[in-house]
């Protein structure tokens, strides 16, 4: 009864309560998605990795992901990790942000302090100018 009443929870809180008894074939891009993320709230986590999230997702789609991750943070209280190359999205869903180059973390800041970092990598990759050979 307990595991019933989770996965219909949290097939709730991803806006999925209608697909219950739906086989993964007939959900699209987006559903399939969600009911990923329900899977991973099922197991009520303190942490939740999200690897390239949206990606394959058009821009509203994508929206719809992000403001799912937001929503599901802030109302379950999950610390989420998201790995993206999107930086506009990290910025709309992340409190802080690092950044990796060459396995290394190069850079850790506030979102909203993202676009103001004097980084020569960081600014060369949001501005499409890398050059491995400059490092």
């Amino acid at each position: 009864r307990e595991r019933k009443h989770r996965i219909k929870e949290s097939l709730r809180l991803v806006e999925l309560g209608e697909i219950k008894d739906v086989y993964p074939d007939e959900l699209s891009g987006g559903m399939l998605k969600r009911a990923s993320i329900a899977r991973a709230i099922a197991t009520q986590p303190k942490y939740l990795l999200y690897d390239e999230p949206t990606t394959g997702l058009d821009p509203v789609l994508t929206n719809v992901i992000n403001n799912l991750i937001k929503k599901l943070n802030d109302k379950l209280g999950i610390t989420a990790i998201i790995i993206t190359h999107d930086i506009l999205d990290a910025q709309k869903i992340s409190s802080r942000i690092a950044m990796m180059f060459e396995g290394k973390i190069i850079l850790t800041c506030a979102a909203d302090d993202l676009m103001n970092q004097d980084n020569k990598i960081f600014n060369n990759f949001i501005s499409g100018k890398v050059n491995y050979n400059d490092y």
